[in-house]
Formats: C-alpha cells, sequence, structure tokens
C-alpha cells in the first residue's frame, strides 16, 4: 500500500504537467485554425465553390503521410487531441460542412442524375498541426479541390483544378502570425 501512494505521489506532477500539456495545446490548435480561417478561404475549394454544403472530411488529412504509391512515408503522427470540425468549428455552429467524403460523393451523383445539372463539390482538407518546442512554431499540410459529377455519368470527371501546401505558423508576442506557404497547383 506504501509503494502505492508513493507511486501516485511521485506521477502526480507528471500526469498534472501532461493534462495542462494537452490543454495548451487544444488552445493553440483552435488558434492556429482562427488564424488559417483568416487568412484563406477555406470554403472555396479550389475556387469554383461547392454545390452542396459539406466541404470538409470529418477526419483529418494523413494523405501527406504517404507517397503517391499511398504507402506510409512518416513514420511520425502527431497525437490529436481535437478533431477537424472541433478545430474549423469549435462552437459547432456550421455542423453541415463537415461529412464522410463517401457518402457526399454519393449525394453528388444522384443530385446530378436527378437534377440534370453538373454537381461541384469542394473539398478542403488539413493535417493536424506538428508543433514546435513549446509550442513557437506549427506546421499544417493542407490540399484544396473541386470535383464535378456529371448528370449522364455515375463517375466524377476528372479534377478541374487543384492545390495543397505546407503553411508554417510562427508565434511571435505571444500572437500566431502566417509565416510561410509552399503551394503546389494542379489541373
Amino acid at each position: 500500500m506504501r509503494l502505492r501512494i508513493l507511486i501516485f505521489l511521485t506521477l502526480a506532477p507528471v500526469l498534472a504537467q501532461a493534462d495542462s500539456r494537452d490543454a495548451r495545446e487544444r488552445q493553440e490548435v483552435l488558434k492556429i485554425f482562427d488564424l488559417l480561417t483568416s487568412k484563406m478561404d477555406v470554403t472555396a475549394g479550389d475556387g469554383i465553390g461547392s454545390d452542396l454544403d459539406c466541404v470538409f472530411s470529418r477526419e483529418w488529412d494523413e494523405s501527406w503521410h504517404r507517397n503517391a504509391k499511398g504507402v506510409e512515408t512518416k513514420p511520425f503522427r502527431p497525437r490529436e487531441l481535437l478533431s477537424l470540425q472541433e478545430a474549423l468549428d469549435p462552437l459547432g455552429q456550421h455542423a453541415e460542412m463537415f461529412c464522410d467524403y463517401a457518402e457526399r460523393v454519393e449525394q453528388a451523383q444522384i443530385l446530378a442524375q436527378s437534377s440534370g445539372k453538373n454537381i461541384a463539390v469542394a473539398n478542403v482538407g488539413f493535417s493536424y498541426p506538428v508543433f514546435g518546442r513549446n509550442f513557437e512554431t506549427a506546421t499544417v499540410y493542407y490540399q484544396q479541390r473541386s470535383d464535378l459529377f456529371y448528370p449522364d455519368s455515375n463517375k466524377k470527371r476528372g479534377v478541374p483544378v487543384g492545390s495543397n501546401g505546407i503553411i508554417t505558423a510562427r508565434k511571435r508576442g505571444g500572437v500566431w502570425t502566417y509565416e510561410s506557404s509552399v503551394t503546389g497547383i494542379s489541373n
């Protein structure tokens, strides 16, 4: 029993510190996504817009961990303390903008066929931030693209245009600032 109490007393400060660090990380993730949404139009996909409300997956984008063949290339993966929806919509005011992409594809196909119109769908994804020591820097991968669904086909045709990139943010005077962005464009 004494050993148990001794272990608890020894670990209590460590556990409290871990909880404190997790709480701080959650706050920093919210601040970073507040910064990103103030700098980017995160609802437009690649600029074509969207005929459906859903723009974001419910999951963090992990494609930056894989190469072109889908093989995992990065052994490090940050522990996610918030969902993408919690980071982008912390007050829960835009739940309609988050969905399962597979369900949305099916919805877009049905809508294109029933309406007889082309349906544009925006896709915007973000990775969970990778923080530097002491939360002074953060890196986020993002991708944006649009898919078009046609009434005469069950499949989308091409990706008209898309972009992806890496955003680096740095904390200056306690405030996150947009440091740099490296972007690639495909069409």
